[in-house]
C-alpha cells in the first residue's frame, strides 16, 4: 500500500483546513465571549484546535470534516494506518513551528516528495487522498 500512495498536497489540505475553521469558528467566537484577556482565549482556541483535529485524526475518518469531504486521509507513514493519541497530539501541536517564520513548515509540502510539511516530518505522518 505505501508505494501505491496518492500524497494530497498543499491546495486540498489548505481548503479542508478553511473548511474545518468554518466549524470551529462559532466555537472560537463563544470562548471570545466568555475569556477577554487574549493571551488566555490564545491558550483556549489552540487548544480546541488541537482537540478537534487529534480526536477526528484518530476515528475511522483519519482526518477532521474538511478532510472527509475532501477524501483525504491522515495516515502514518509506515504502513500501519492507526494513529496513536500522542502522533496527533504531536502533528497538531506543532502547526505552531509550521506557521513559524512565515509559514516555513507548510510550504514545505510544495518540497517533499510525500508532500510532508514540518509537522507531518515530526510525527511521522503524510496526508494522502483516500482510495474509493
Amino acid at each position: 500500500m505505501k508505494g501505491n500512495r496518492n500524497y494530497a498536497g498543499f491546495y486540498p489540505r489548505m481548503l479542508a483546513h478553511n473548511i474545518d475553521l468554518v466549524i470551529l469558528l462559532p466555537f472560537f467566537y463563544l470562548i471570545g465571549h466568555f475569556e477577554n484577556q487574549n493571551s488566555l482565549l490564545i491558550i483556549y482556541c489552540t487548544g480546541l484546535y488541537i482537540v478537534f483535529h487529534a480526536l477526528f485524526e484518530m476515528t475511522s475518518w483519519r482526518g477532521t470534516p474538511g478532510k472527509k469531504l475532501l477524501k483525504i486521509r491522515v495516515l502514518l507513514e509506515s504502513d500501519s494506518e492507526n494513529l496513536a493519541f500522542s502522533q496527533v497530539v504531536i502533528r497538531n501541536a506543532s502547526k505552531i513551528l509550521s506557521a513559524l517564520p512565515f509559514f516555513a513548515g507548510f510550504i514545505m509540502v510544495f518540497f517533499d516528495g510525500k508532500k510532508r510539511g514540518l509537522h507531518d516530518r515530526m510525527a511521522g505522518t503524510v496526508v494522502i487522498f483516500a482510495e474509493i
